[in-house]
């Protein structure tokens, strides 16, 4: 925020990523308040700083990335990423300043060698910036192509003395090629690893809850193992922590299948969608969607639009019935409004260039995403650096044509090409990546659940209000039997359970 007080004029900025909160409170012509926190500047200006009731469940359903656009506290505003605020008198106006689209490269669309080798620079410029203030270091490490960049690239800049891994691993487990994939890559980088092994999970599960109870509401409803894992390197002296977030977003592919089917290539849209199921084993998913894909490209605009809109209703009473909340709180709620209110949010939010690949780097998923690992590192007294959220990469990578993102089946084909003389070859080239987040829910949460279905026996649990008893006690019997579906049907809840226990305070009711 900068104050111009000659000219009477303030102008506010947010980072190109949207990492670092700015909340505001304006009253035109009289008063700009702002800070990083909303519950302070609510409290601080008058307002109720406490999380309304209302929304309370869009974790559940998975639309508490809304509350980037919408804060909790009502009557705070947000300056959402890459944005400026102007402030002249009683007048104010916003601005975007920057898009992935804004430096293009000097590399021609068909110089294959230029496009890795310049990925290759850009993903090695970005790692070394964040390693060079001399501060330990920690990666959320997964194994996955990612991570494993990151830690390979900052290994190599820094040494593995001041590098630290941190990963989930299952070696209860012989065939888990996740955990053969992170020991590969330990074993490369030389690099100390902290790891949590689902086979011995009850040294961790006390403070796992006690981490998730204590989170800003802002990390509520994600996989438990996360916030863990952040706080053991922070308690560790860890002051700079870096992930593999968002490269999925960087190197999106999708509009690629559309294009070719476009340009008459329809075979071989066709041929890279079934090669792209055959490596993720995704059962004819991408092979569905490119012939869905093949009927829209013939059928009228004007047929399209209403078609469209059946199948979003129909998509938000899936997700509604998917998780065991009451019907009349669905109402009270307007929780089908709020889906609604979340698609038309994220549609906004798209940054797109004509003739270009489309870029995801300012969707709403992925500011959020880049928001949320912000606040849960500050909270725990460190900060998240992400090599993939660095601006000059994302600038250069927005321009990698899609024919090199996808090829043969084999998505991030050219961070593939540019890291394969980085890592080893089995993890540079490894597409499957089974995540262990369900897994280690189902054995963190577990007590929790056991508490809730003893309370349904007295007065009920905190969570009683809103879910349906008879559904959550017969999801309750299939978590209980290894359903994995099951779990993922309660896992937010359970979550909010937990943090309800220690912070009900926090919550207005009937709000």
């Amino acid at each position: 925020v900068i104050v111009d007080e000659r000219n009477g004029v303030i102008f506010a900025a947010c980072d190109p990523m949207g990492m670092r909160s700015l909340f505001y409170r304006l009253v035109p012509g009289k008063v700009f308040w702002f800070s990083t926190d909303q519950s302070m500047l609510g409290g601080l200006t008058g307002l109720d700083p406490r999380l309304p009731e209302s929304r309370l469940l869009e974790p559940v359903l998975g639309i508490d990335d809304l509350a980037y656009c919408h804060p909790v506290i009502e009557g705070v505003g947000r300056l959402q990423a890459a944005h400026l605020l102007r402030i002249d008198g009683g007048r104010s106006s916003l601005s975007r300043y920057w898009t992935p689209y804004a430096r293009p490269p000097v590399v021609a669309p068909d110089d294959e060698d230029g496009w890795i080798e310049g990925l290759r620079w850009h993903l090695r410029d970005a790692v070394r910036k964040r390693v060079a203030d001399g501060e330990q270091f920690g990666v959320m490490f997964s194994g996955g192509l990612d991570s494993s960049s990151v830690l390979a690239l900052a290994c190599s800049e820094s040494g593995a003395g001041r590098i630290a891994a941190y990963s989930l691993v299952d070696r209860g487990n012989l065939a888990c090629r996740e955990t053969r994939a992170i020991d590969s890559v330990v074993a490369a980088t030389g690099v100390p690893a902290v790891q949590i092994d689902l086979a011995n999970m009850q040294a961790h599960v006390e403070l796992a809850l006690e981490s998730a109870a204590h989170a800003a509401q802002v990390v509520d409803g994600r996989a438990g193992f996360i916030m863990l894992l952040t706080r053991m390197a922070m308690d560790a002296g860890v002051k700079v922590m870096s992930n593999g977030l968002d490269s999925d977003a960087l190197f999106s592919f999708h509009d690629w299948l559309r294009r070719l089917i476009s340009a008459g290539q329809y075979d071989v849209a066709l041929s890279e969608a079934r090669a792209l199921d055959q490596v993720l084993g995704s059962h004819a998913w991408y092979e569905t969607q490119v012939r869905r894909m093949r009927v829209a490209a013939v059928v009228p605009d004007g047929w399209l639009k209403p078609i469209r809109s059946i199948r979003t209703y129909r998509g938000f009473g899936k997700v509604l019935s998917s998780v065991p909340l009451r019907r009349d709180v669905i109402h009270r709620f307007q929780l089908r409004q709020r889906l609604h209110e979340r698609a038309r949010v994220a549609g906004e939010m798209q940054v797109a260039a004509r003739e270009l690949p489309p870029s995801s780097m300012g969707s709403l998923s992925v500011v959020e995403s880049a928001w949320r690992v912000g606040v849960r590192s500050t909270q725990l007294g460190g900060y998240m650096s992400c090599p993939f959220f660095d601006r000059t990469l994302i600038e250069f990578a927005t321009w990698i044509p899609l024919g090199l993102r996808l090829r043969g089946g084999m998505h991030k084909w050219v961070l593939r090409k540019a890291m394969e003389s980085s890592l080893p070859a089995d993890v540079a080239w490894r597409c499957d990546k089974p995540h262990f987040n369900l897994q280690f829910d189902q054995l963190m949460l577990r007590p929790v659940l056991e508490r809730m279905e003893r309370a349904f026996r007295g007065s009920g649990p905190a969570m009683a209000a809103y879910i349906d008893r008879a559904r959550f006690l017969k999801d309750a019997e299939a978590w209980r039997h290894g359903d994995l579906l099951a779990v993922e049907r309660l896992q937010m809840i359970l979550l909010l359970e937990n943090w309800l226990g220690a912070n009900s305070d926090r919550v207005a009711f009937g709000s």
